[in-house]
């Protein structure tokens, strides 16, 4: 008789442990659809600060003058604020810093993500090496594509970009810049009625610093592009007119490295701390391990 009682006890423990680990945050996680949301149900911090977030979301909703402005904002937060973070630390802050912002009752309508210009150049390079951002925005997919080699041509050509001079409002790069439920960052630019699309995640970091990317593109036609770009960034100093006595410290990102992947490649790419694995998949027949010193 007792074994049976606490077969059932038991039994109710686990179902209840397996529904709070299914709604571990504020949404379900059972339903996680980006590496931003799997992130969150992954870490019980994320977990609980998401909670107090949604909590402070409905205390700012109820006193709102402007709940259209509040929504829009909030949105604004979870696609610039939360989903460009790729760990902990980073969303972590993130939290912390809209949650400021919503429990705050002398600006309940600041919901925008603030975006601070980095005070020094060790800071941007920092963060750059860290989540792959300038300024807590993604690198934007069209400076990649700028350090494309051409097949036709033995030698790259450009090699490196000025990060700030590539971001998504300047006129050269502009573009439509997104982040899709596989955690793709994405950009998509209209020149006339042709339309280029370029998505990159970035695989991982060697043991060197090197990061590894791999993009994917398309234009009027067809084909993906699929390519394995490997880059590093750096800090030197511009000179341009009007300031040539102190110059301009800017980040640098620099190609070392691209392999061309084929169309639509299929396989996987593992990334070590000293090598780097392309498998099999379409146009490659078999698995290249590329080394590191």
């Amino acid at each position: 008789m007792y074994r049976g009682i606490w077969v059932c006890i038991f039994t109710a423990a686990l179902s209840l442990a397996a529904m709070n680990a299914a709604r571990a945050a504020g949404f379900d996680c059972s339903k996680a659809s980006t590496e931003a949301e799997r992130l969150i149900c992954s870490d019980q911090q994320l977990s609980a600060l998401d909670d107090r977030l949604s909590e402070a979301w409905r205390q700012a909703w109820k006193k709102s003058a402007d709940r259209e402005a509040l929504k829009k904002a909030q949105q604004e937060w979870i696609k610039n604020g939360r989903d460009v973070c790729q760990d902990v630390p980073c969303m972590q802050k993130a939290y912390e810093t809209r949650i400021a912002s919503l429990t705050n009752p002398e600006d309940q309508n600041s919901a925008q993500p603030q975006v601070q210009a980095n005070t020094t150049p060790q800071e941007m390079l920092d963060e750059a090496n860290r989540q792959f951002t300038f300024r807590k925005q993604p690198i934007n997919p069209l400076s990649l594509k700028e350090l494309y080699p051409w097949n036709s041509d033995k030698l790259p050509g450009p090699v490196a970009v000025d990060v700030e001079g590539t971001t998504a409002n300047t006129s050269r790069y502009l573009a439509e810049v997104s982040i899709d439920a596989r955690g793709f960052i994405c950009a998509v630019q209209t020149d006339g009625a042709e339309k280029t699309t370029v998505c990159y995640k970035r695989l991982g970091t060697l043991a060197n610093g090197v990061h590894v990317v791999q993009t994917w593109s398309s234009g009027s036609g067809t084909m993906v592009a699929t390519d394995l770009i490997l880059v590093k960034f750096m800090i030197d100093t511009e000179y341009p007119d009007g300031m040539k006595a102190t110059g301009r410290n800017r980040l640098i990102m620099m190609r070392v490295g691209a392999f061309g992947l084929g169309d639509r490649y299929k396989g996987t790419v593992e990334v070590r701390p000293n090598e780097i694995s392309i498998g099999a998949g379409g146009e490659r027949k078999k698995t290249e391990v590329i080394r590191f010193k």
